[in-house]
C-alpha cells in the first residue's frame, strides 16, 4: 500500500492491476473498490501489514459491479462484515454479475461471449452480492463521499467526491492519461454518449473543487484534475 495523499491509501499490490483504495474518514476507514477475485483477500492482508486495524474499516464502497472492481467483495464481506453500498441502479449487477452485457456497443456480439466466457473460469468468477445499503445521487456515504451518479459505463456507475479534500474517486467514468481525460473504453460501455454527458457534469459542477483524481485504472493524477475536467469540457463544446 502506499499513501497518495494525507488519508488516501491505494493498494498497489493487486494483480491483475486495477486500482483500489483506503480513506482514512471521520467515521472510520472506507474500501473503494475491491478489484478481481482474489484480491479482496491480498487487500486485507496489505492493510494490516501496514498497520491498519480491520475493525475499524466502517464500509465498503462499490462504484460500480464490473468484475474487476466486485470480484474481491465477497471475500471483504466475508470477514469485515460492514456495510456494503453501491447506486440503486447497480443492485441488479452486483446480485448477478453475468448479466453485464454490451447490447448497445458495435462489439457487443464478440464482448459478451468473451467476457461471460471469462467470468466462468476459476481465474475470474464473480460471485453475486447482496449490497446492504443503496444509495442515489447527492447522498452521503460516512458524512463525506458524496454520491455522484455517472451513468454511461454501467446503468448505476458512481464517482464519490471528497470536497473537503478535493478527491474524486471516478471509478471507470473518467481517467487522466497524457495529460487529459480519457472516458471508459468504447467496447465496454454500453451508452457511450452516456458516459460522456457524466464526465462533462463532473467537469461542470465539480472541477472546481477537485485537486485529485483516484480512478479505477491507469495512475492517479494527484495535483491539478479539476483543470484537465475543464479542458476536456472546452473539448466537448468546440
Amino acid at each position: 500500500m502506499q499513501e497518495l495523499v494525507p488519508g488516501l491509501w491505494q493498494f498497489d499490490e493487486l494483480r491483475p492491476r486495477v486500482n483500489t483504495y483506503l480513506w482514512v474518514g471521520r467515521e472510520g476507514l472506507a474500501l473503494i473498490d475491491a478489484g478481481f477475485p482474489g484480491n479482496g483477500l491480498t487487500m486485507l492482508e496489505a492493510m494490516e501489514d501496514t498497520g491498519f486495524n480491520l475493525s475499524d474499516v466502517s464500509c465498503i464502497v462499490v462504484t460500480h459491479g464490473d468484475v474487476d472492481h466486485v470480484g474481491g467483495l465477497s471475500e471483504l464481506y466475508h470477514v469485515l462484515r460492514v456495510p456494503i453500498y453501491c447506486h440503486r441502479d447497480e443492485v441488479p449487477l452486483l446480485q448477478a454479475p453475468l448479466t453485464r452485457t454490451f447490447q448497445h456497443s458495435v462489439w457487443h456480439h464478440v464482448v459478451d461471449p468473451l467476457i461471460h466466457g471469462l467470468m466462468k473460469t476459476e481465474k475470474y468468477l464473480c460471485d453475486g452480492v447482496e449490497p446492504t445499503h443503496c444509495v442515489v445521487d447527492q447522498d452521503l456515504i460516512g458524512g463525506e463521499l458524496r454520491v455522484v451518479h455517472t451513468p454511461g459505463h454501467t446503468p448505476g456507475h458512481m464517482a464519490l467526491l471528497q470536497a473537503e479534500r478535493g478527491i474524486l474517486f471516478s471509478g471507470d467514468a473518467c481517467l487522466v492519461r497524457q495529460g487529459r481525460i480519457w472516458g471508459p473504453s468504447a467496447v465496454f460501455t454500453p451508452d457511450l454518449a452516456g458516459a460522456h454527458l457524466s464526465i462533462l457534469r463532473l467537469a461542470q459542477d465539480y472541477a472546481d473543487c477537485i485537486e485529485t483524481l483516484a480512478s479505477g485504472h491507469s495512475r492517479p493524477q494527484l495535483t491539478g484534475a479539476g483543470r484537465f475536467l475543464r479542458l476536456y469540457a472546452q473539448e466537448l463544446y468546440l
